[in-house]
């Protein structure tokens, strides 16, 4: 009964003191004090069967290792992006500009209280177009058809797009580095529109 109720409590240690004794009537008694002299028997080693008490505690450390890990290869991923001027899935506004600059065209946009804007960087081997919602990077596209002039849109806002840069640029809620983007993005929209 003794040993029951250590298995249920799940305690780690490095082995338990159990004697197990028979009695003069031939029953068998489990319990933590020697036996008694009249009693036959003696001490027994109880290990736990593994190196955490419980099944949710071993899987709980090992979800946080994962998790370390995932963390550890996107902190890499993101440094390796911008050594390399490339943008990565999970980069904050910062990181993004250290790795492409500032962007070319930002549009804007709140959707129910999140903020989601594409960014858009014409360079010398294509078009980056950069998806991001509360300011971390949620997807990328990549196309090599760069505008002519490279480093100028192909076509000059719209009216609605235009209107949409204003907006973004008076934004509160846009930090200093983004405001300062959407308003060189709005000065480079009104310069093509003239």
């Amino acid at each position: 009964m003794l040993l029951a109720a250590l298995a249920a409590t799940g305690m780690c240690a490095p082995a338990w003191a159990i004697n197990k004794c028979i009695g003069p009537d031939g029953k068998v008694y489990l319990q933590d004090t020697p036996c008694a002299a009249d009693h036959k028997g003696g001490e027994i080693a109880v290990h736990p069967s593994g190196g955490y008490g419980d099944q949710d505690a071993a899987n709980r450390a090992k979800e946080r290792e994962q998790m370390q890990l995932a963390k550890s290869r996107q902190r890499d991923a993101i440094h390796q992006g911008i050594a390399t001027g490339e943008p990565v899935i999970g980069m904050n506004t910062d990181e993004l500009r250290q790795a492409l600059g500032a962007p070319s065209k930002v549009i804007a946009g709140n959707f129910g209280g999140t903020r989601k804007d594409q960014a858009i960087f014409y360079k010398p081997g294509g078009t980056w177009h950069v998806y991001t919602e509360n300011g971390i990077v949620e997807s990328i596209q990549f196309s090599q058809d760069t505008p002519v002039g490279w480093g100028k849109p192909a076509r000059c806002p719209s009216e609605l797009e235009l209107r949409n840069l204003r907006v973004s640029a008076g934004s509160i809620s846009a930090g200093l580095i983004q405001q300062e983007a959407y308003k060189r993005a709005l000065e480079d929209a009104r310069a093509c529109a003239r």
